[in-house]
């Protein structure tokens, strides 16, 4: 115990915590603010500030306390005095008293809750209508892309095809007269005397088409009874000689249906017409019902290839040439339309039918027929546009992909039109951000004005594309080497993280021109520039592996001296990944070092820049030292990116599946209100092909450049939606099924999106608690347990959690842990399929924090204003603001 003289603390003092002794609960709430810490001294409270907060001694509800030596305290202490750590000191009858602090206290349970009703909100306002799809999806077979240009099928063809696709569907409801009739078929012929000598079934006829790229599609499926049914019944069918009298009642159809196409009723005959599929040949089922006649003709796509009755392979040869002998004979009657119906449905030839079609300029019902036949989406694009359907043509290129094709096949044969639509494309590209690919896309056409402004405006925000645009702009404007002289002079004196990167950019694109233009004397002198600041790099710590060979093919593009007089390159310097790491690279943030305005949400772009969204206060674009380059008073919450960093699009939550949308345009520093929409999830990248969000029920892909709330696909979810990646190559999607233990994983590939497998993931037997599912965009899923503050994936997390999991974050090869911490949050980045941490961020006094892993660049950034960009190459620190 310590001696003190009189002491008494008056005025305002900067306290660290209060001592609440009185009616301690309800003073300690009233204080209360996010980032306190309550902990019991003998029977009082000590409330301890996340920050120190100014307070007059006198009127404070408690004594007020500061920190000295790592204990709280009441009085200036002698420097002698013995304080000890985690205590709390203060005056009694003129000695200073030491009390040691006790464990944390639950604050939450200080509020009595019992009486309490939980209230849903209610909007006056009505919910955002859902999203309208442009592109139709493809007629649902070959007949409904013919319309009435074709007779409907008859009763017993059209029965026919229902049961073969009973047949080979497990899970559609048995008609009445089949399943039924064939079941007591087998009973009478059981009652009878049991098995006969099995009946010789006669072989497949063939199958009709595919299924259809345009319709959601359905994954595998799994056998189902009906499956086991089917093979049961086949099988009893051939030992009771029951498959031989639906033998015989078929061959009767196939002979009235040929005796149609004898005569001169052709449109009649088509109504009984079964197909044949193209080369591919039916199963071993045995259809149990008779055919109906069509109500329509329409090109069967389906869901999967229809199992067909057996029949004999020399009357199929003789169908086939009765169904050609047909469509020639349609042809000449300009029946073009059941001509090509003939072709794509029954002899499965649509490559055929589609070439009759456009032949005769039927460009519309051609571009029908192509996708209901899954034909190569370029054709349909080049059908659809000459068809003069110029924006579904513009949606379908978008979504599967296929401009380049489209626009090289319609040049080949209309280089008018060909040029049309690669004008099209071009303002696609730009609409979505990258000016640079827009550019290239319109320079077989010559330079318009359009193309120089693009140009222009990416030079003047020397942003992402700015090296790129430099070169193309000596290349075409040789003359204005003097506008451009600034901006390259920035580039290659540039000492920032990403200098060496902007530089290289800038030497690949000058060589690129100079093969094209070695007389261009303005390269030329840009050239030899950039050679010498890229050959600078080549010795400096930020050189890339290929340094070299660039420096060496920009020597040779400019030819001259400097081809014969490049010095030796050696080896860059190694750089130590930051995977390969042998001591994790551990990066610390105080609660003190922070900024004045929380950040939601931060992304790095490939200029060093960074786009901040910051909640109500609406979105900023920031140099990489913290500069406010340009501010919107759009609300954002969350940030999606275009593919060059050039557009974007804040999202700021307007209620539990509600948001409110706006577009940014980081060139023109532009921004405008978009859209109020329903809103679950959503991808954080966008395209020019779409950009991929959720409903409680659907997928979509909002076309991301149109006025209007459009999708140009969509998709039923079957099942909550846990998680969606995507990047350009594929989308991932994984989908709860309901208790919660069981998912699915739904893999598509891009362009398209086209499914390529449905994988159940059953995680009911996992022997640890299931901590996090996320799945990244090739589809492959990763779930993490956990256990005693262990982390299991394939294998357990070397390094245990520093506190609870709040968020599992994936990126292209890594994986980013988010922890909750006492008193802040902490991001461990393990690269994909690693057990042990290669980094570790620690945001100290932090209570929200958002990371993205964009590339090769993780960005966090939390509530306090702290934003950090991190290279996951080599772990260079990019960005560390206070905003």
């Amino acid at each position: 115990m310590t001696a003190l003289r009189a002491f008494e603390v008056r005025g305002v003092i900067d306290a660290d915590a209060v001592l609440l002794r009185r009616d301690a609960r309800r003073r300690a709430l009233t204080l209360w603010a996010p980032g306190c810490r309550a902990h019991a001294v003998g029977d009082a409270v000590v409330l301890i500030f996340e920050a120190p907060r100014a307070l007059r001694a006198e009127r404070a509800p408690g004594a007020v306390l500061w920190w000295r030596r790592g204990a709280l305290v009441g009085v200036e202490v002698p420097d002698d005095a013995d304080l000890p750590a985690d205590a709390v000191a203060l005056p009694v009858g003129g000695a200073l008293v030491v009390s040691p602090i006790g464990p944390p206290l639950d604050v939450s349970a200080w509020i009595d809750t019992a009486g309490w009703r939980v209230v849903e909100p209610v909007t006056c306002l009505a919910p955002p209508p859902p999203p309208v799809v442009v592109v139709a999806p493809p007629p649902a077979d070959v007949r409904a892309a013919f319309g009435d240009g074709v007779a409907p099928p008859s009763r017993e063809a059209e029965a026919l095809r229902a049961a073969l696709a009973d047949a080979s569907d497990p899970d559609a409801p048995p008609a009445s007269g089949g399943w039924a009739g064939a079941l007591r078929g087998l009973l009478r012929a059981a009652r009878a005397g049991g098995a006969q000598a099995p009946a010789a079934l006669p072989g497949p006829i063939g199958a009709g088409g595919g299924g259809s790229a345009g319709r959601a599609p359905t994954g595998p499926r799994r056998p189902g009874l009906l499956d086991r049914l089917d093979g049961w019944l086949t099988e009893r069918l051939a030992a009771n000689q029951l498959g031989g009298v639906l033998g015989r009642r078929h061959a009767r159809h196939l002979r009235d249906m040929m005796a149609r196409f004898e005569g001169d009723d052709l449109a009649e005959a088509l109504r009984h017409a079964i197909p044949l599929g193209g080369e591919g040949g039916g199963g071993p089922l045995v259809g149990l019902r008779l055919p109906t006649p069509r109500g329509d003709l329409s090109i069967g796509a389906g869901g999967g290839a229809p199992s067909v009755f057996p029949i004999a392979d020399g009357l199929r040869a003789r169908i086939e040439e009765v169904y050609r002998r047909a469509a020639e004979q349609l042809t000449r009657a300009e029946r073009y339309d059941e001509a090509a119906f003939v072709l794509a449905e029954l002899l499965g030839e649509g490559e055929k039918a589609v070439d009759l079609l456009e032949s005769k300029r039927l460009f519309a019902r051609a571009a029908e027929v192509a996708e209901a036949c899954e034909l190569p989406a370029e054709r349909a694009v080049r059908l659809r546009f000459l068809a003069g359907d110029v924006d579904g043509a513009v949606a379908l290129a978008r979504r599967t992909g296929s401009f380049a094709d489209a626009v090289a096949r319609l040049e080949a044969r209309d280089r008018e039109a060909g040029e049309g639509l690669r004008a099209l494309w071009a303002v696609t590209e730009a609409a979505a951000g990258d000016y640079g690919r827009a550019v290239q896309v319109l320079r077989p056409l010559g330079l318009t004005a359009s193309v120089g402004r693009w140009i222009d405006a990416v030079l003047a925000d020397a942003g992402p594309g700015a090296p790129a645009m430099l070169a193309l702009k000596l290349a075409t404007a040789p003359d204005g080497f003097a506008a451009v002289r600034p901006l390259l002079e920035a580039i290659l004196d540039d000492d920032g993280p990403v200098g060496p990167s902007r530089r290289a950019n800038l030497a690949g694109a000058l060589t690129t021109e100079l093969r094209a233009q070695p007389g261009n004397r303005a390269l030329h002198a840009a050239g030899r520039a950039a050679a010498r600041a890229v050959l600078r790099d080549q010795g400096t710590a930020w050189a890339d592996v290929g340094r070299a060979a660039l420096v060496t093919s920009l020597a040779q593009a400019l030819g001259g001296p400097l081809r014969h007089d490049l010095p030796e390159l050696g080896a860059a310097p190694a750089r130590v990944r930051l995977s390969a790491r042998e001591a994790p690279l551990e990066l610390a943030l105080a609660a003190a070092d922070c900024g004045t305005r929380a950040v939601l949400d931060a992304a790095t772009l490939p200029d060093g820049r960074a786009l901040l969204a910051l909640g109500e206060a609406g979105a900023a674009l920031v140099d990489r030292r913290g500069k406010v380059l340009t501010r919107w008073e759009q609300p954002a919450d969350a940030l999606v990116l275009g593919p060059t960093g050039q557009r974007a699009i804040l999202v700021a939550r307007a209620g539990r599946a509600t948001a409110r949308l706006a577009r940014v345009d980081l060139v023109t520093r532009r921004a405008a209100h978009w859209q109020d929409v329903e809103l679950a999830r959503w991808a954080p990248t966008f395209d020019a092909a779409g950009w991929h969000v959720a409903t409680a029920d659907r997928l979509y892909l909002i076309d991301a450049l149109a006025d209007t709330w459009r999708a140009l696909w969509s998709l039923p979810l079957e099942g909550g939606l846990v998680d969606l990646a995507v990047d350009d190559g594929g989308l991932g999607m994984l989908l709860a099924e309901p208790g919660g233990e069981s998912f699915e994983v739904w893999r598509f590939e891009r362009p398209g999106p086209r499914l390529r497998g449905r994988t159940p993931l059953n995680l009911g037997a996992a022997a640890a608690p299931l901590a996090a599912a996320r799945v990244r965009p090739d589809g492959e899923p990763e779930v993490w347990h956990a256990v005693d503050q262990r982390l299991w994936r394939e294998r357990p997390m070397s390094a245990t959690l520093r506190g609870a999991l709040a968020e599992v974050v994936l990126g292209a090869g890594w994986t980013a842990i988010v922890q909750l911490l006492d008193g802040g949050r902490a991001v461990a980045l393990l690269p994909a399929g690693g057990a042990a941490p290669a980094a570790t961020l620690t945001f100290e006094g932090a209570h929200a924090l958002a990371v993205r892993l964009d590339g090769v660049v993780c960005t966090v950034c939390d509530d306090r204003g702290r934003v950090v960009g991190l290279s996951l190459v080599d772990g260079e620190v990019l960005l560390d603001l206070r905003i």
